[in-house]
Order: C-alpha cells, then structure tokens, then sequence
C-alpha cells in the first residue's frame, strides 16, 4: 500500500537566511529516512511517500520518523484511520514544533 505522511514545521526563523538555513537542516535530516521525499516546501508541509505492507507497518515507520525529529510526541485522533501526532520538542534546531499525520489508505470514508 502507498502511503503519504505529512509533516509540517514550525520554524522560530525571524528573517530569510535563517529560515533558509532551517528548511536545509530539514531537508538534510529528512533524506536519511527510508520514505521518498516527494515534495518539500517547508511553509506549506513536507510530504514523504513510502510504500507498506501494512497499516500497522506503517504506523512503525511513522512512529521511527518521530522519534527522529523529536521527544515528547501528542498522539491524537483515531489510530485505526489515521496517524496524528505533535511535539513541541524537536530536535532539529531552529523548529518550534512540528505536526505529523496520515491517513489510512484502506479506510473507506462514508460517503
């Protein structure tokens, strides 16, 4: 299954360069990880694209992101159709906070 995570960054950068500076420290970080990155404009959210076995599977993949960028992580919403979680204490400088979520692809929504 494919399987779209997004993560959004909150950046304490006053002026240009050092926005630029964090969105590289992001950038850098995010390509150490096993999922695709397919986009990543830092403003609007980063998406990174992987493919799964499983939901459960990808909700490890998920969790081993977070832990990467972050301590202290909020999970929210219902795990059965979608991966929610928020952390004030990340641990790329420069970024207040950062939200993650996904949806589960085999979660049909009713209509």
């Amino acid at each position: 299954m494919n399987i779209i995570l997004v993560v959004n960054f909150f950046l304490s950068a006053k002026s240009n360069q050092a926005k630029e500076k964090i969105e590289n420290r992001i950038k850098s970080h995010l390509d150490k990880n096993v999922m695709q990155l397919i986009c990543c404009n830092v403003e609007s959210g980063v998406e990174l694209r992987g493919y799964c076995e499983s939901w459960e599977q990808a909700l490890y993949g998920f969790l081993k992101i977070c832990q990467s960028m972050g301590q202290q992580w909020v999970l929210t919403g219902d795990i059965e159709f979608e991966f929610s979680a928020w952390t004030n204490h990340p641990t790329i400088v420069g970024v207040e906070s950062i939200g993650v979520s996904a949806e589960n692809p085999n979660f049909k929504k009713a209509e």
